[in-house]
């Protein structure tokens, strides 16, 4: 029931943040709104000028959509050409990315507490008839309830977050690993986040809501954090590093390197005496959970020959793993990661 209640403080946290978001940016708009057309009016007459002035209307009015509504209507006004207006909606881009920064603020500073009484004094500016007054204690009112808002998220999502943290870091790092496709598997959930809630600045304070949750885990702590034996988990390049608990001989060595990519692995076996050479060997590799042993590993070189055992992998952080042989579990082998 609590993680149910806390759920939906979390959205009412992100609506409270999205509404503030925009009483703040409509205020100063209004209060604001002729002399920032005709500044931009004005400012466009070389590229840099058309770049900076999209980068600070936008940083006043915290909306590069704003600034972009703006734009166009000054093209079918004919007051800029569509080159000058290219430049001004660049600098709206970079200009709009002030609002991480202003976000990131609620998360180091407790802005909350001066939210309440920015919105007192918000309201009574509101109350006054002088337009001027009213628009600027509407923007006061809209900062205080984005801060009201991002706090409730903060506070609700780590009581939700905190139960699932460390499902959460399996998860992440599972996915963190395809190199390219990880990048783009990130880029489109960020579009797909954005075009359903219309805002990027709501995206990024989702974005900043789990790097601060799963930041609170200490280093040391997740670095000897159990994973679950997966291809995934296992992905990357290994070394051993000793045998029933021998350090290996100095000038030996033995690395493997799995690819989760159709469960692949390589091997560089330079244990034996003779200087400067090594064995190399490649092939695939199958995972089989066993409800005694735990999960064991079977490896096929190229050749068509398999390993000289079974192995079971007894413990896998993101740093370190211990192998046992199934047919003779005496025989035990720890390898340090060397590349994820």
């Amino acid at each position: 029931m609590n993680t149910f209640l806390n759920v939906f403080s979390v959205l009412g946290g992100l609506a409270m943040f999205l509404y503030g978001m925009a009483l703040m940016s409509e205020g100063l708009q209004k209060s604001a709104g002729d002399r920032l057309r005709a500044f931009m009016a004005k400012m466009t007459s070389n590229a840099f000028k058309r770049v900076l002035t999209g980068t600070v209307v936008t940083c006043l009015v915290q909306s590069s959509s704003a600034t972009t509504i703006m734009v166009v209507s000054f093209v079918n006004a004919g007051l800029l050409t569509l080159g000058n207006a290219i430049g001004v909606i660049m600098g709206a881009n970079i200009g709009t990315t002030l609002t991480a920064w202003i976000t990131s603020l609620g998360f180091s500073v407790n802005i909350a507490l001066f939210a309440v009484p920015m919105m007192g004094v918000g309201f009574v500016l509101h109350s006054s008839k002088k337009a001027t007054m009213k628009n600027i204690g509407q923007f006061l009112m809209g900062f205080a309830v984005m801060y009201v808002g991002l706090t409730f998220m903060k506070d609700c999502s780590n009581a939700v977050l905190g139960q699932y943290q460390t499902g959460m870091m399996s998860f992440f790092g599972s996915i963190n690993g395809f190199g390219f496709w990880s990048i783009l598997l990130f880029l489109v959930a960020g579009a797909v986040l954005t075009i359903v809630l219309q805002a990027s600045s709501a995206t990024m304070a989702i974005t900043m809501l789990l790097a601060a949750s799963c930041s609170k885990v200490n280093p040391a702590d997740e670095a000897e954090q159990l994973l679950e034996v997966n291809a995934s988990n296992l992905h990357g390049k290994w070394a051993l590093t000793s045998v029933n608990n021998a350090p290996i001989p100095d000038g030996a060595y033995f690395h493997i390197d799995f690819n989760r990519s159709g469960e692949k692995f390589q091997s560089w076996n330079a244990m034996n005496s003779i200087p400067s050479s090594y064995d190399y060997s490649e092939g695939t590799f199958k995972l089989y959970p066993d409800p005694e042993l735990g999960v064991y590993i079977r490896g096929i070189d190229n050749a068509g020959e398999e390993w000289g055992d079974l192995y079971v992998i007894k413990e896998l952080t993101r740093n370190s793993m211990v192998w046992v042989g199934v047919n003779d579990p005496s025989f035990v082998q720890t390898f340090n990661r060397i590349r994820k």
